[in-house]
């Protein structure tokens, strides 16, 4: 990676942690809904779907600001891994749990060790189940939010293309919003690399599809693009 300056980095970082993850799964968080998972966790240590809902509960913790949450996802996914070593949507989640890792490192050179690292957990996951909605999701979010000198934005154009074609042949594969979210971010990528015909298919779907918020996000921008 090319040479930065410690405050761009510092930066673009924190403008990526502050929106990138948070909207991956809804969950309600709770005091009590840790205290029963981790009590679950001390009498079935080796439950991997258990072990998988409790690292998922964990890192929407930590992607709400909780550094103790990221700790014990961490070791949830680790302890997940080694029992499935190839166990696709672990390796997945266990990838942003280290992005969330570099949200909280103190050196920015550990920022983008965790966040490089999280990435190749991430690109892992998608070779092991390439078919997946939610890996996709997650690593295409996470390449969409992450500062340009990362150099991922073709991965979010990928993963969100994958969706998109996903749900036009089979409507039932995915939710009306991460379609349209697929859409309009596409729209945005396309629009920024001055690509208005692409930018404009993608952005017409979202607005034509009009069920979530991004379908009027969607026409705000195709608005400005015409002029």
């Amino acid at each position: 990676m090319r040479k930065i300056s410690t405050f761009i980095l510092v930066f673009g970082l924190s403008l990526f942690w502050a929106g990138v993850i948070s909207a991956q799964v809804k969950t309600a968080y709770s005091d009590s809904t840790a205290e029963q998972l981790e009590q679950m966790l001390e009498k079935n240590s080796n439950n991997t779907n258990l072990l998988l809902k409790a690292g998922m509960f964990f890192q929407q913790l930590g992607a709400s600001g909780d550094k103790k949450a990221v700790k014990k996802a961490e070791k949830i996914f680790k302890k997940l891994l080694q029992l499935e070593p190839d166990n696709a949507e672990a390796l997945c989640w266990f990838g942003s749990v280290l992005t969330l890792k570099g949200r909280d490192a103190m050196l920015p050179f550990d920022k983008v060790r965790f966040v490089n690292s999280g990435l190749k957990k991430m690109d892992r996951a998608v070779e092991l189940d390439s078919g997946n909605v939610s890996i996709r999701m997650i690593r295409g979010n996470t390449a969409y939010a992450l500062p340009g000198f990362f150099k991922r934005m073709d991965t979010a154009v990928e993963d969100f293309e994958f969706l998109v074609a996903l749900k036009e042949s089979d409507t039932k594969s995915l939710d009306d919003a991460s379609y349209e979210s697929a859409l309009y971010r596409l729209g945005t990528i396309y629009n920024k690399r001055g690509e208005l015909d692409k930018a404009s298919k993608f952005l017409e779907k979202a607005a034509i599809s009009g069920k979530t918020k991004y379908s009027k996000k969607a026409k705000d921008l195709l608005s400005q693009i015409k002029g």
